[in-house]
């Protein structure tokens, strides 16, 4: 009976070190892959920046249409476009005095532009439905 606690100990000790090890792996898993300005140009999705994702913004387009979200990680620093599902319509991401990331709602899936670092200055556009015109969220 001596080795029984002995034993015991040690199998409770196994299950702590997995559990532990587990945990760790989880925590790894969620680490995002960018923070601010290197996270330019880059997918949300693939980076992880998505998972604690909140809406800034939203703006519908003049005439209707399918809503804009303007979408800021906290984690990761950064901000993008997004739209539900919307096939072919046009939105993107303006970045003052920089670039613009283009994207298409699709029929199936949400769809999103490439990110900017917060540092930045953004907003989220949607075009006006047979019009040249972009209905837009406020600068942030």
């Amino acid at each position: 009976m001596v080795g029984l606690p002995f034993a015991t100990a040690s199998a409770a000790e196994a299950t702590r070190t997995a559990v532990n090890a587990a945990a760790s792996a989880s925590q790894a898993s969620a680490a995002v892959n960018c923070r601010d300005k290197s996270c330019s140009n880059k997918n949300p999705h693939a980076t992880k920046c998505d998972r604690d994702a909140r809406t800034l913004d939203k703006v519908t387009p003049g005439g209707g249409g399918p809503r804009i979200e303007l979408r800021y990680s906290k984690k990761c620093k950064a901000a993008w476009a997004r739209m539900e599902k919307a096939a072919g319509w046009p939105f993107r991401l303006e970045i003052r005095h920089g670039p613009f990331h283009n994207a298409h709602g699709s029929p199936n899936y949400r769809a999103y532009t490439k990110m900017t670092g917060v540092s930045e200055t953004y907003r989220a556009c949607v075009k006006q439905y047979s019009s040249d015109s972009w209905t837009c969220t406020g600068w942030h």
